[in-house]
């Protein structure tokens, strides 16, 4: 039986660093896109707006209680809709605000703000 414990923790700690490995590669392929749409947006790059684009997303996690991933990708969704970065940092929390009264998902709420 004991055999048989550590063998299933262990294959626990595989499956948590597995998930762990995926979900920080996902948060890099989302910032990824989101400095390219940055990076389309603006004549000066992202370098110049990471400060901006880093302390916008904080704070909307934070207002929102979503990981700062899911306000990356939020963003990265309005600023590749609309070509403008400072309508959509400021349209930001509104579009958790819309997801979360209409019951709906991230992804749909900033498509619906970005063509509004």
């Amino acid at each position: 039986m004991g055999a048989l414990g550590v063998g299933l923790s262990a294959g626990a700690l595989v499956g948590f660093l597995k998930d762990g490995i995926a979900k920080a590669l996902e948060a890099e392929g989302a910032f990824t896109q989101l400095r390219f749409a940055v990076n389309a947006a603006t004549d000066d790059g992202f370098g110049r707006y990471a400060a901006a684009v880093q302390e916008a997303t904080a704070q909307t996690a934070k207002y929102a209680i979503v990981q700062e991933e899911t306000a990356n990708q939020a963003l990265q969704i309005l600023v590749t809709n609309t070509g403008k970065l400072s309508g959509s940092m400021e349209n930001l929390n509104l579009v958790f605000d819309l997801a979360t009264a209409k019951n709906i998902d991230m992804a749909s709420a900033a498509k619906l703000v970005s063509l509004a």
